[in-house]
């Protein structure tokens, strides 16, 4: 190295360690691992990977799953898809909720005030822990299957009351006892409705003969009672189930959407330890919920109809699967 800088102290080292090792200074030859997206491996990903996971095919394949998913991208040009939940519909479903979608659209054709007064209501439930979590499952696809998984509804933690409209929101209302959750019965939600609802819509100066109420068909909102009481309070202005405006079965998915959307996603944002930190989160979500928003919601639920009308009573598949 004539000319040049002297060797530094770590070059001697590893010219020393490569002679006692090797018996010469020369590099080690440099092995590069063999290569893992072969014609063979990508064929072997192409033909497993609709049965079975990532994970579980990365060790069948003795394949990293950081170079499994470069396959599936760059070689197989596969896309992770989402399982979207929804209630299952029987066949006599299709009609009903059919012809209420498009009755709902007749009647805000002729009176535009029709939305402006009508109080969509529900309960949700909500998990001290979170939603289920359907991140982790996905469907890999050169495009999107469009696949749906049906799923009954199960009781949670809380089980919270709202009712909906463009212009504010009543609620939220717990239904609980000494602290405790309990279950919707057609006694409590009658006293629900004296006690909470009523007034509430006093004190917002809402007039009664002014407002259309919607309720699902759950056992509790159609006892004997309940409807009675509903049909003196809000006549011809009645949404249910056995009322002479019928509400479909299993048709959660044509209510003001957003309005729960936004509850959940904000709700768990705070990350509540205990119930009474859940219950206040869900208290301040439902508070800060802008009318633009709640007015959004409405319009969403008559876009709703008319995709409902669309898919001749079936699944909303268009705003499901909705692409953006």
């Amino acid at each position: 190295m004539f000319g040049g800088d002297p060797p530094n102290r770590w070059t001697i080292m590893r010219l020393v360690n490569n002679f006692a090792e090797q018996g010469t200074v020369a590099r080690r030859p440099y092995h590069r691992n063999p290569p893992v997206r072969t014609e063979e491996t990508i064929a072997a990903v192409a033909a497993a990977i609709q049965r079975v996971s990532t994970r579980t095919l990365s060790a069948q394949r003795g394949v990293s799953r950081q170079s499994l998913q470069t396959i599936m991208h760059k070689d197989l040009d596969l896309f992770p898809y989402k399982i979207q939940m929804v209630n299952k519909l029987n066949a006599a479903d299709l009609p009903i909720r059919l012809e209420f979608c498009q009755k709902i659209l007749q009647m805000v054709e002729e009176d535009q005030n029709m939305l402006n007064c009508l109080f969509m209501s529900d309960e949700v439930h909500f998990d001290l822990n979170g939603n289920v979590n359907k991140q982790n499952c996905r469907i890999w696809s050169t495009s999107n299957p469009q696949i749906l998984h049906e799923t009954e509804l199960h009781p949670l933690r809380v089980t919270v009351w709202c009712a909906v409209s463009s212009r504010c929101i009543v609620g939220p209302y717990f239904f609980e006892e000494n602290g405790h959750t309990v279950t919707v019965t057609g006694d409590r939600y009658l006293k629900m409705l004296k006690e909470f609802f009523y007034p509430e819509l006093r004190r917002k100066r809402i007039p009664f003969n002014s407002v259309w109420f919607q309720q699902d068909g759950a056992t509790s909102h159609i006892a004997q009672t309940v409807m009675t009481e509903l049909r003196r309070k809000f006549p011809n202005k009645l949404i249910s189930r056995n009322s002479e405006f019928r509400w479909p079965p299993r048709s959660p998915d044509l209510t003001a959407p957003d309005f729960w959307g936004l509850c959940k996603q904000e709700v768990y944002k705070t990350k509540p330890t205990n119930l009474d930190e859940l219950k206040q989160s869900i208290r301040a979500t439902i508070a800060a919920i802008p009318v633009a928003t709640l007015k959004a919601a409405m319009n969403n639920f008559l876009l709703r109809c008319r995709t409902c009308v669309d898919e001749h009573g079936g699944h909303l598949n268009s705003i499901i699967f909705k692409t953006s």
